[in-house]
């Protein structure tokens, strides 16, 4: 019944997952053409959707500052990550890591564990933060080259800042910048 802003497929459950304005994520049977079942946790509107295949999750960011872990097999909420002090745009997995972005001016990696005993549930800890940028975050993307643990963030200035989150970032919490460059102007390296 309201605008559906991000979407997500999983092919392991033939699931199409829509996050909307008003804080749920549809979840399709697109053979059958029939709703699923809807997750709720936000209190906020969900911006992006992000899936986690080898936790068979899927991954909610939203504008009331929160992260919602949702098991796709039972579709039910097993967690949220809290740390973000404005809302959350955008989210990645990769190299191990979920990554989280926003309204502020601060990348945050989750260590993300799922617990499959008992109360089935599943929790995050910060463990990396990514701080070079001055402006409101875009996006944040994994570098997909094998054996090289790197993302790229952009931001609302156009600045775009390639980091490396290999062991001595995850050691340390912070990444370290690699290059950075401006939309039209070239790179510099660090």
């Amino acid at each position: 019944p309201t605008s559906q802003i991000a979407l997500k497929w999983n092919s392991k459950y033939k699931t199409l997952f829509s996050a909307s304005v008003n804080q749920e994520i549809l979840c399709w049977d697109v053979k059958k053409r029939l709703l699923r079942g809807t997750l709720r946790g936000h209190n906020d509107m969900i911006v992006d959707l992000c899936e986690i295949n080898e936790l068979n999750l899927i991954v909610s960011a939203s504008l009331d500052d929160t992260i919602n872990l949702y098991s796709i097999e039972n579709l039910k909420l097993w967690g949220t990550l809290i740390g973000h002090k404005k809302g959350v745009r955008r989210l990645a997995f990769g190299h191990d890591l979920l990554f989280s972005c926003g309204y502020e001016f601060v990348v945050k990696g989750w260590s993300i564990d799922v617990d499959e005993t008992g109360d089935k549930s599943a929790s995050g800890e910060l463990c990396l933060e990514l701080n070079a940028h001055e402006v409101m975050l875009l996006d944040i993307k994994i570098v997909p080259v094998s054996g090289i643990e790197r993302v790229i963030s952009a931001d609302i200035s156009g600045r775009f800042i390639l980091w490396d989150v290999g062991a001595n970032a995850k050691f340390s919490g912070h990444g370290n910048v690699l290059q950075e460059f401006t939309a039209g102007y070239g790179f510099t390296s660090s």
